[in-house]
């Protein structure tokens, strides 16, 4: 490729993935193809009101509606993220407490708190910024081995701490922890607990309920005082002794407990309880407040006369959500939801949820007290990541991998965006895949995908599907099952589909490794004798009646088991025309218009290592543009190929030997000699799985968080000019090449 279009490439740096390039060095930038964060469900471990309605959540997670969030984000009385409000911490929250003066405090296990040092716990100062309170820092002179799991802040203001094993330093073992307003840690307040502690609440009384602490056969849930030494308040015993899966405090002291699994123990032959109001003050059970509830609860909360509780379900009860009455325990609604392990009231009488099975939801949900149904709010995110794309004829792009969220929009694990670059809104086949791996695309513009399966069988692990490029329908008469996982799809002009990965039978048919399906009827077409290790990668070029695979698994350090080659087959008869062994591991293939081959992955050669390898369409070696891949003192790997024009797009990681470091890139390796023509562009990531040539630009899906300082979450794409094309570089490749194939063609992963 020319610098001028390298320059276009490089100057998308709002969009991100290459480098930096200085304004002087291109005529004109183009611009950004749209931000699109692809998301998981994160995790929601706290949640806290504050006096002006609005909720503060943390937990593991770092999007909210796909904006950065690092694990503690704040949410509008209306349930919008609040713009300003951004404390970012490095680690997992897991508790949350706000005192009087609208002061936050965050416990869990990090190390920072927005840039200043806190360990596993801190206070975010009243304000519009949620600032750190730079003054109290008692986590310092604390040993929280694990972190901690447990706040509260007391009738007057002390803020308590627990966890796994928690203890100011010098001080002796500790499970819990008393911090006053000012930070300072009272060496006196020492409760007997002999375990880790799982929540503390606070009454209006200045007592405390500990919920853990217990060894064996012991009493789980304790009422100490918050003043002296933390004593248990004498003569209090709850009714139920066993270690409760969620507690909450009414307004009168009242203690409300979930018990395990079993209920409580039943009296006179009654049905076994699940939920039970124990009094504040006697620790007595009060045999009036008995809600109908015939199912193991998971969270509860209360607020004024509603208590909320979710149900986990059994046999005969669907998980849900249910409001209760706290004064009679009757029943206001119920609404499906499942796996609900936090419940929180908010502005308005309305309760947060936090699980992963909230409907339409990744992992948060508001819902309306009155009568349970869901409310706007935000959401929660982790990063999702894309495994593979493919480029329909008309420019749309079909994006698969593991995500259940692009931007604010659901998506199953499969999205398309239209030729602009914007994301279909109507295209949304549901295909009950955990993940789709793999991508390609027929000659009617059908999409055949696919990834893990929900099948109950151990039998099969993956599904291929069918489904209608243009309406996103699935076609129930063509699926295939497989007992392994699929790698590489690529379609012929002959009807077959290839399939390759690590497997040993596809529809019940023995096939290892490699096999061929029907593109009318998804029946598995004759094996063809030749032997292949896992098939990591596919090129069908049924111009020249040729099919490349390259296969093998291990690393150069550790090929396990052999294998570890690139062979090209007669794409009509299946025989072998040339099998080309590889010092390492191949991920990825590409075929370049002259008609070279480029294998990527992780290859040692002599004393260096390569990331990619170039080949003859005869099988023979580009040993000078081999050599000018070498590099000695890092080991580059790389999982996607893309030829365009005059330079090969290189998509991987980069690991140094001491310390040992990895760093996802894009290297753009000229095809004339195969030194880098570009600086390396550094991934905030993981891995790059796929790297693609769309009309409207250049697009990389991975596992990643940010390139070149860019948020962009597992999807980027730079809008670029047309590349010209430069001769051929190698003796061996051909002067000409056909129209048909002037834009390359790649593995399709």
């Amino acid at each position: 490729m020319h610098r001028s279009a390298w320059c276009r490439i490089a100057a998308g740096l709002a969009l991100g993935w290459l480098g930096a390039v200085p304004p002087s060095a291109c005529a004109t930038a183009p611009s950004p193809l749209p931000d699109l964060p692809l998301g998981v469900a994160g995790d929601v471990h706290a949640i806290a009101r504050q006096a002006d309605g609005a909720m503060v959540i943390g937990g593991d997670f770092s999007m909210i509606d796909g904006v950065q969030r690092s694990h503690l984000a704040r949410l509008r009385a209306d349930g919008s993220l609040d713009p300003d409000w951004n404390p970012s911490v490095d680690g997992v929250v897991r508790a949350l407490a706000v005192d009087a003066s609208g002061r936050v405090y965050v416990a869990g296990s990090f190390d920072a708190v927005g840039g200043e040092p806190r360990h596993d716990i801190a206070r975010i100062a009243a304000g519009r910024h949620g600032d750190v309170d730079r003054a109290w820092n008692p986590g310092r002179n604390i040993d929280a081995t694990y972190g901690f799991a447990a706040l509260a802040v007391g009738l007057h203001g002390d803020v308590f701490a627990a966890g796994e094993v928690a203890g100011p330093a010098q001080l002796g073992p500790h499970h819990a922890v008393k911090i006053s307003a000012a930070g300072l840690i009272d060496p006196q307040w020492n409760p007997t607990l002999r375990s880790s502690v799982h929540a503390i609440m606070s009454d209006t009384r200045g007592f405390l309920y500990v919920v853990g602490g217990a060894s064996y056969g012991e009493v789980a849930v304790h009422k100490v005082t918050e003043t002296g030494h933390g004593d248990d308040v004498a003569g209090w015993r709850p009714a139920f002794d066993d270690l409760p899966h969620a507690t909450a405090v009414g307004a009168d002291g009242s203690l409300y407990m979930a018990s395990s699994v079993f209920g409580f123990p039943a009296e006179n032959g009654a049905a076994p309880r699940y939920v039970a109001r124990i009094s504040g003050s006697t620790g007595a059970l009060d045999p009036a407040w008995n809600p109908p509830c015939s199912a193991p609860v998971t969270a509860l909360a209360v607020d004024g006369d509603a208590v909320f509780a979710a149900l986990g379900g059994n046999s005969t009860v669907e998980p849900q959500l249910a409001r209760w009455s706290a004064r009679t325990g009757d029943p206001a609604w119920r609404t499906p939801a499942e796996g609900v392990r936090v419940l929180a009231p908010a502005a308005g009488g309305s309760v947060y949820a936090s699980g992963w099975g909230l409907p339409s939801r990744l992992a948060l949900a508001r819902l309306d007290g009155v009568d349970g149904h869901f409310l706007a709010s935000a959401d929660a995110a982790k990063p999702g990541a894309v495994h593979a794309i493919a480029v329909e004829p008309d420019g749309s792009k079909i994006i698969g991998g593991h995500f259940d969220v692009a931007g604010t929009t659901m998506r199953d694990n499969l999205l398309r965006l239209d030729p602009e670059g914007r994301l279909d809104p109507t295209w949304h086949p549901s295909t009950e895949l955990l993940s789709v791996d793999a991508i390609a695309i027929g000659a009617q513009g059908e999409v055949y995908a696919s990834g893990e399966s929900t099948a109950p069988s151990y039998q099969t692990a993956s599904m291929i599907v069918r489904i209608d490029g243009d309406a996103g329908a699935i076609d129930p008469g063509w699926n295939v099952v497989v007992d392994g996982w699929v790698h590489a799809l690529a379609p012929d002009t002959h009807g077959a589909l290839y399939v390759g990965g690590y497997f040993a039978h596809v529809a019940d048919l023995a096939r290892e490794h490699f096999a061929r399906l029907s593109l009318r009827d998804a029946s598995v077409l004759p094996a063809w004798g030749t032997s292949m290790f896992p098939v990591n990668a596919i090129v069908v070029d049924d111009a020249e009646d040729a099919l490349y695979l390259a296969d093998g698994y291990g690393s150069y350090a550790l090929p396990l088991g052999g294998g570890n080659s690139l062979a090209r087959f007669s794409n009509a008869s299946g025989s072998l025309r040339w099998r080309q062994p590889l010092p390492g591991m191949p991920s990825a293939l590409a075929l370049a218009p002259e008609g070279m081959l480029y294998v990527g992955g992780q290859f040692l050669t002599g004393d260096a290592t390569n990331d990619v390898l170039a080949f003859t369409t005869a099988g023979e070696p580009d040993a000078p543009w081999n050599a000018a891949t070498a590099v000695r003192g890092e080991h580059p790997a790389a999982s996607a190929l893309l030829i365009d024009a005059g330079v090969v797009v290189v998509g991987g990681s980069r690991y140094s030997d001491f310390p040992y470091v990895g760093t996802s890139s894009l290297v753009g390796r000229s095809r004339v000699d195969g030194s880098e023509t570009v600086p390396i562009a550094v991934v905030d990531g993981t891995v790059i799985h796929a790297i693609v040539r769309a009309p409207d630009g250049i697009y990389v899906g991975g596992e990643f968080g940010a390139v070149d300082g860019v948020m962009r979450v597992g999807l980027a794409a730079v809008a670029d000019g047309s590349a010209s094309p430069v001769r051929a570089h190698s003796p061996h490749a051909r002067p000409d090449a056909p129209p048909s194939r002037a834009a390359g063609r790649d593995a399709t992963r």
